[in-house]
């Protein structure tokens, strides 16, 4: 089984924005976020269409970055 793809803020408020943020399913079932790309996102405010997309799209998973060894 394939790992789930992670995707960082541009493409994510590009595709929010241009309410293309589904094509991102054609990837996987489901898309992780790292946090720290939450974090900059939340920054935008409540009003922002890629922080309500990050808060209503159950497809969409946060997960806390570790310290990998490559």
């Amino acid at each position: 089984m394939a790992e789930p793809p992670v995707i960082n803020a541009s493409p994510l408020i590009f595709l929010s924005r241009s309410s293309f943020l589904d094509l991102l399913q054609l990837l996987g079932e489901e898309v992780l976020v790292p946090s720290t790309v939450a974090v900059e996102i939340q920054q935008r405010g409540t009003e922002d269409p890629t922080v309500t997309a990050l808060s209503q799209t159950n497809w969409l998973n946060q997960f806390a970055i570790r310290n990998y060894v490559l």
